[in-house]
């Protein structure tokens, strides 16, 4: 069920971004994707890199998306949905033991579904982000980050990729809840530097995204350190 949840989540991404797209494009563009699709695959080299047959697709799909402000319009959009999936499920646990309610129960017991839509998410996000590679030069996107960043959020997705993977094959165990708390943790530190960034030339519209962040880092924390104190607590009624 929370896989079904994981996948009903993307799609329902995939679908809005279609929905947007279809009332973009012409009608004309669109019943000529086709043929420029198979001209184009014919005319292409044999040797084809994985960024450029990335961006190949994406433009083949929507030419008239594939601006470069439409992609980076797109990298925000997809980083704002996956922000809010890996909310809920960083908060889950949290806001159930602070608070038990229907609510808070029901985001506990879809964890695993919000993980899977937020990795699912933030393929799509990492798919814009090969396109504008490919549109801007990869020159000119590393000068843009820089390295620290790129390194660090190339971290961020291999340990997205390493949580779904928790879920999928979760009869395994793969990780502990030390690693899974790092994760957390890193991430939710990674939307907060993210949105910061973003924030340099939008800041009223971005402190509110980097609010939450931070409020929920200190939910967590917070909740955390009052369970620990609770076992204490029980810990030493039992000794004596």
């Amino acid at each position: 069920m929370s896989a079904a949840y994981g996948l009903l989540s993307l799609r329902l991404c995939l679908e809005q971004m279609l929905d947007w797209q279809s009332r973009r494009t012409p009608a004309t563009d669109r019943h000529s994707v086709a043929p420029n699709c198979r001209a184009g695959i014919a005319q292409s080299k044999p040797e084809i890199d994985a960024i450029k047959l990335w961006a190949y697709v994406l433009r083949q799909w929507s030419p008239s998306m594939m601006d470069e402000m439409a992609i980076r319009v797109a990298i925000r959009t997809t980083a704002r949905i996956s922000f809010v999936l890996f909310l809920c499920a960083f908060l889950g646990n949290a806001l159930y033991r602070l608070l038990p309610a229907t609510s808070t129960r029901w985001l506990k017991a879809n964890k695993d579904g919000f993980i899977l839509g937020f990795a699912g998410s933030h393929t799509v996000h990492l798919a814009f982000i090969l396109a504008l590679m490919s549109a801007v030069g990869r020159e000119h996107l590393l000068n843009e980050l820089g390295w620290i960043v790129v390194v660090a959020f190339v971290t961020g997705f291999l340990f997205i990729y390493a949580l779904a993977a928790d879920v999928l094959f979760r009869h395994r165990t793969l990780w502990s809840s030390r690693f899974e708390a790092l994760a957390h943790y890193y991430l939710m530190t990674l939307f907060v530097v993210g949105f910061t960034l973003s924030g340099i030339t939008r800041p009223l519209f971005y402190a509110p995204f980097i609010l939450v962040a931070v409020t929920a880092v200190g939910v967590r924390i917070g909740v955390a350190i009052r369970s620990r104190k609770e076992h204490v607590v029980v810990a030493s009624a039992g000794f004596h």
